[in-house]
């Protein structure tokens, strides 16, 4: 009868072979002055572990008596047959990668996220990290890999990779070990919370002021981008994110006086149910799930009025939409319109993200709760509602006036 195997990383081992590498005692030889051990452990060689005979000096005979030597044999040993009987360390980092992490953590992830972890995987972990042993992998080692990706001159644009690309290697690296913890196969600390990096800088975020966003949408209905205009004024007063304004049908927009059935949802008078997102050609559900978005008077009324002149304007059809019916392109939109009606105006470049933190620090200057700002946002932090949040310098000046 055949005896069973198991499927160690790279490795077919049986049970005796696992049972025997775990019980060796090894032997200690004096050499040359030196206290020499010999025994065996598993060695990574071109990417593959292999169970190889080793030796390793202990010290010099004359400073370290025998007994002592033998300790430290029995030390070494021991470890070598823990390390022989538990079977995740025979694993690479890259073949746990691909038998665990993937299928088990990225697997359970949105179109997007799978889609970026993907791409530093197979970009940057595995060329760098996946021929190491699990149980080789040191802070140093992580060290090293990750400075190296600082450094890195990419062949396509001949530049470094930015600081934050770093930083999202660091993140998809450090999410395998937490994963591995989870697992309970890692009982050490996760190598990348001791990993120094360069600090990262946060994206300089814009609110704009009610004159800036007005001259904004003035200067884009003068230009005749008058969808883009909606676009950007939808955007500060209801909080979407780019993603989920592109996405929105006529559906999910009640623009009535009295509540409406969609998809066996209740939408009441004035409400927007954010359902999808697409972004960067992906669709995926709302980031945080179905939310209910009011929407104020003058954004029903605009809407009413494009629905009237839209071409595309039946219940499936996008709100935003180009000419041949699909969700408008918002880097287009961004840079072909956007941008320079912002230079005609005198106001810097902004990003559609910067409209969210407008109607934040609008409305949080409006005096709405943070928890009514949190649903309308979607987000499920009040820490993070927090930071879309910019002091309007004009009302400090009238508060500190008032205090004179």
């Amino acid at each position: 009868m055949t005896e069973p195997s198991r499927q160690f990383g790279t490795l077919a081992l049986t049970e005796a072979d696992v049972k025997r590498k775990g019980s060796q005692e090894g032997t200690l030889q004096q050499r040359e002055g030196k206290w020499i051990a010999h025994f065996s452990e598993w060695r990574t060689t071109g990417g593959r572990l292999e169970w190889a005979r080793t030796s390793k000096t202990l010290g010099v005979a004359k400073e370290l008596s025998e007994r002592a030597a033998q300790r430290k044999l029995n030390e070494l040993v021991a470890d070598a047959n823990r390390r022989a009987k538990q079977p995740h360390v025979m694993m690479t980092f890259g073949e746990f990668i691909e038998k665990r992490f993937k299928p088990t953590w990225v697997a359970t992830k949105q179109e997007r996220g799978k889609q970026h972890y993907a791409y530093l995987i197979e970009n940057y972990v595995i060329p760098g990290m996946g021929h190491f042993a699990i149980e080789d992998l040191t802070v140093d080692r992580v060290q090293m890999f990750l400075s190296a990706q600082a450094e890195h001159v990419s062949e396509r644009t001949g530049k470094k990779l930015s600081i934050q690309t770093v930083h999202h290697i660091k993140n998809a690296v450090s999410a395998v070990f937490t994963h591995m913890e989870r697992l309970e196969l890692w009982n050490k600390i996760n190598p990348c919370r001791r990993v120094v990096l360069p600090e990262l800088k946060n994206a300089c975020r814009v609110a704009l002021s009610e004159h800036q966003l007005e001259a904004l949408i003035c200067e884009l209905q003068k230009q005749q981008h008058g969808q883009t205009a909606l676009l950007v004024h939808f955007l500060a007063r209801t909080g979407l994110r780019i993603g989920e304004a592109v996405a929105m049908k006529w559906k999910w927009a009640n623009l009535t006086e009295v509540p409406v059935l969609v998809d066996s949802t209740w939408l009441v008078p004035a409400i927007l149910a954010v359902t999808s997102s697409l972004s960067h050609g992906v669709w995926s559900g709302g980031k945080t799930g179905a939310r209910k978005v009011p929407m104020i008077q003058p954004i029903m009324e605009a809407l009413a009025a494009h629905r009237l002149s839209a071409q595309w304007n039946g219940d499936e059809h996008f709100i935003f939409s180009a000419r041949n019916g699909k969700p408008l392109d918002e880097h287009n939109e961004l840079k072909r319109h956007v941008k320079p009606a912002l230079k005609a105006v005198g106001l810097p470049p902004i990003s559609w993200h910067d409209l969210r933190h407008t109607f934040e620090t609008w409305a949080h200057n409006k005096g709405l709760s943070s928890e009514d700002r949190m649903a309308v946002l979607g987000h499920s932090d009040r820490h993070m509602t927090a930071r879309y949040t910019h002091v309007d310098a004009s009302l400090v000046k009238g508060k500190l006036e008032r205090i004179n």
